[in-house]
C-alpha cells in the first residue's frame, strides 16, 4: 500500500491506498481526532444499517420535529453488504502496521499526524477576572 496525504473531517491526515489489485485492503484512513487507523478490507459482510426512509420521489421523508438522534428525517433498518473494517488504536501498533505494509513508510512522514507533540497545543486561558 502507498501512504498519501489527504484530508479527513476537514483536517489534514494520511491515507493508505492499494498498489496492486490483489491487496487485502480497499483503503486505510487515519483519524487525527480519535487517533485511530481505520482499515477497510476487501472482505464483504452483511450487516444492518439505519438508512433514510425515502418518499416516492426518492427524497428522505421529513419529520415534523427533529428526532432524538438530531436527524430531521425518518430512518429504517436495512441489511446491506459492506466491507469489513478494522480499527487500530494503539500508536505503536499503528506505526508497526504502517512500516510492515506501506512501501513508502520510510520516506513519508506519517508520524507528524500520529505524534501528539506536533499537534496544536491549547493555549492557557486568560487570567483576566471578569465581574
Amino acid at each position: 500500500m502507498l501512504l498519501i496525504t489527504s484530508v479527513w473531517a476537514e483536517k489534514p491526515t494520511f491515507k493508505l491506498m492499494p498498489l496492486v489489485h490483489s491487496s487485502l485492503f480497499v483503503e486505510g484512513i487515519y483519524d487525527t481526532e480519535s487517533k485511530v487507523l481505520v482499515l477497510i478490507t476487501t472482505v464483504k459482510k452483511d450487516s444492518f444499517h439505519m438508512v433514510p426512509k425515502l418518499s416516492e420521489d426518492g427524497d428522505p421523508t421529513k419529520t415534523k420535529t427533529p428526532r432524538m438522534n438530531g436527524k430531521n428525517y425518518k430512518e429504517e433498518r436495512r441489511q446491506l453488504e459492506t466491507f469489513q473494517e478494522y480499527y487500530i488504536t494503539e500508536k505503536a501498533e499503528i506505526e508497526g502496521f504502517i512500516k510492515m505494509i506501506a512501501v513508502n513508510a520510510d520516506s513519508f512522514d506519517f508520524k507528524k499526524y500520529t505524534d501528539k507533540s506536533n499537534l496544536i497545543i491549547e493555549t492557557e486561558k486568560s487570567k483576566i477576572i471578569m465581574p
